[in-house]
Order: structure tokens, then C-alpha cells, then sequence
């Protein structure tokens, strides 16, 4: 049986998600709200109406537009949350863009993650700290394929990639400096490329995807033969609720970064990813065309889960086909304009019931 969420557990805990708006963090904190728990969101504003945050119109939420650049705003709000369980997911989140705008990544990923770790130290309610980084935090040697665990070395051969290993560095300089002493434990999770219902980010494949179906316009595909670790975002987010759940009970004796991955036999290029979703749309089979890549990605990324298996009985629950058919179900279903609370919620119900069968 896999590890399961523990609904109790949550039910009116004060939880603070920076991101809260943002593809994954929209997913959590519906997550979080379907469980009864009180949360305090920070975020910009998500300019993309379609996004999973406006379709979903959740309830049970109190939540503030903020940048976390602005120390000062920002600690008034963290303040205000009272939170006992934070999970800090605001960030420039995009390979590209970074490439584009580095000082801004910069200063959002790292000189925001200080703001908001300088104002959790502030915070006399807090216990629990989940930073999520990124499986693209490792030092990638030339031609060499490997399973990255949490011992493996940080780098970043982009500005992203680099923005969060610093946020890394930056976590373990704050919880060994101070939080330790504090009795509050932090750690950071690291998923892969996580897909599913709601994410209309630029330059993502899933988002390119669905608006070129939209716009019928050929799908752009840069970087065909890339292998990625594609997961649903529950599997991310299950992980990241039961790696708070865990610190929360062990806030001195614990792993200070877990990876959340996919099966390695669930890894596809991009290219046979596009294909498998053609498939799930036959009767309109999406256009596809090859174009320049302007900027170098790893050609391979895997990461090996085998830490948060034995600590949290966490692993990958869906098949890469289960977690194309739910990301394709709630593309069609919002372009129907059906109520995506609602289908969300099934989307999570199924989840929770098939974890809780294996």
C-alpha cells in the first residue's frame, strides 16, 4: 500500500503556501483546503484566466498578492498568517525565461527564498518548512546518465538551474545557522517535470501542447529526443504533504532533501510524450515541427526516489499513461467549460483511492 495523506492530520492546521496561485501550488492548496486545513496564500497574480487557480475558484482561502522581493510586505504578511506549516513554492519557474532575464531569476529565487526564510524566523508559530526546488538543481556531467540522489553534488549549467541549487545552499545555511537551534525543522523537496490539468505556463510542453490544439497552429518541439521524469503534480504534492507531515513529527532527526520521481520505466522523450498524447486525441491528432533550440537543456534527467520510499513509503503511484489520460481529461473538460472544482476534486478523489488500493 502506498503512503497516504493523513486527512486528520491537516484538518485546521494553519498552513501558509507561498505560490499558492501557481500551477503546483493550486493543486496543493486545494489539496489542503479539501482536508479542512486553514490556508494563508502569497502570491503575484496569475495573469492567465484559464490557469487551474481561477478555474478551480476555491474556497477556505485567505490569500494576499504580494512579491517576495519586497522584504517588507512580505514579512507583514508572513507575520500575519500565523502559520505552523509552510510550504514555499514562488519562484521564477521557467528554464527560458531565465536564459532571457537572469538578474530577475535571481532575485526571485534566491533573494526571495531569503526574505521569506528571514521572516519565518520571525514567526513564533512556525514548526514546519518545505522548500520546493527542482530536479534540475544537480551537476550534470557531459554524456553521463544517471539516477541524481540527494547526496549527489548541486550546480546549474543555466540560470535557473543554478537560481535553485542556491536556494538549496540557502536552506542549509538557514537551518544550520538557525532553525535547528529553533527547534523548526527545514528541508527542501525535489520533484521532476511534473505535468497535469491547469498548467498554461510559456514554454512548457504541456501548455504548448493545448494551445496549439486551441490556435491549431503546429507545436513548436525543441527538444525532441529529451528524456524528462514526467509525473502527475498529485504524485509531487502527496509527496510534499507527507514529507511535512513527517518533519512535523521528527523535527530534529530527518532527511534534509528528498527526491519525488517517477518509475524509470515511465520515462518518455519528448518526442514519444507528444505521440502518447496524440494518441488520447485520435480523432485530431496535434501537428508537430522540429525548431532551433536557442538554449542548452540537459539531454536526460532521472531522479532516484529510493529515500523518500524508505522514509515516507512514497513512490510513484500512476503509470506515465494514467498521468497523461488525467492531464488530457481536465484540458477537455475545461475547454467544455465544465465546472473544474468539481472535476478537480474527482481528479483527487481517484488519486487518494488509488493509493490507498496498491
Amino acid at each position: 500500500m502506498e503512503a497516504m495523506v493523513d486527512r486528520a492530520f491537516w484538518h485546521n492546521k494553519r498552513v501558509l503556501v507561498t505560490g499558492h496561485n501557481g500551477f503546483k501550488g493550486s493543486w496543493l492548496t486545494l489539496w489542503l483546503t479539501s482536508m479542512g486545513a486553514q490556508v494563508y496564500g502569497i502570491s503575484l497574480e496569475n495573469p492567465h484566466p484559464d490557469a487551474h487557480f481561477h478555474r478551480v475558484a476555491m474556497t477556505g482561502l485567505t490569500q494576499h498578492h504580494c512579491d517576495i522581493r519586497d522584504a517588507q510586505a512580505l514579512t507583514a504578511r508572513i507575520l500575519e498568517s500565523e502559520a505552523e506549516i509552510v510550504f514555499h513554492l514562488a519562484a521564477q519557474p521557467l528554464v527560458n525565461h531565465a536564459y532571457r532575464d537572469p538578474n530577475y531569476t535571481w532575485q526571485c529565487n534566491v533573494s526571495g527564498s531569503a526574505n521569506v526564510l528571514e521572516a519565518l524566523r520571525q514567526l513564533p508559530s512556525v514548526k514546519t518548512v518545505v522548500v520546493i526546488t527542482t530536479d534540475k538543481v544537480y551537476r550534470h556531467e557531459k554524456d553521463k546518465v544517471v539516477a541524481f540522489t540527494e547526496q549527489d553534488a548541486l550546480g546549474g549549467h543555466d540560470p535557473y538551474s543554478a537560481s535553485k541549487a542556491m536556494t538549496e545552499l540557502l536552506c542549509a545555511s538557514y537551518r544550520d545557522s538557525y532553525f535547528r537551534h529553533s527547534g523548526v525543522a527545514l528541508a527542501t523537496a525535489r520533484a521532476g517535470n511534473v505535468i497535469g490539468g491547469g498548467d498554461w505556463a510559456e514554454e512548457r510542453l504541456i501548455p504548448d501542447y493545448y494551445r496549439a490544439r486551441q490556435q491549431n497552429q503546429p507545436l513548436a518541439l525543441r527538444y525532441p529526443q529529451a528524456v524528462r521524469p514526467w509525473q502527475h503534480v498529485l504524485e509531487s504534492v502527496r509527496g510534499y504533504l507527507l514529507y511535512a507531515e513527517y518533519l512535523h513529527h521528527h523535527p530534529v532527526d530527518y532527511p534534509v532533501a528528498l527526491n519525488f520521481g517517477p518509475r524509470e520505466s515511465d520515462q518518455l522523450t519528448t518526442h514519444d510524450l507528444i505521440a502518447a498524447l496524440n494518441r488520447l486525441a485520435a480523432e485530431t491528432p496535434q501537428a508537430v515541427e522540429t525548431v532551433a533550440a536557442h538554449y542548452h537543456e540537459s539531454p536526460h534527467l532521472y531522479l532516484d526516489s529510493t529515500l523518500a520510499d524508505r522514509t515516507l513509503g512514497w513512490r510513484s503511484a500512476l503509470s506515465i499513461g494514467d498521468t497523461l489520460r488525467l492531464t488530457h481529461a481536465w484540458y477537455q473538460q475545461a475547454c467544455q467549460q465544465r465546472d473544474m472544482h468539481a472535476f478537480s476534486l474527482q481528479q483527487l478523489e481517484f488519486y487518494q483511492q488509488l493509493t490507498s488500493d496498491q
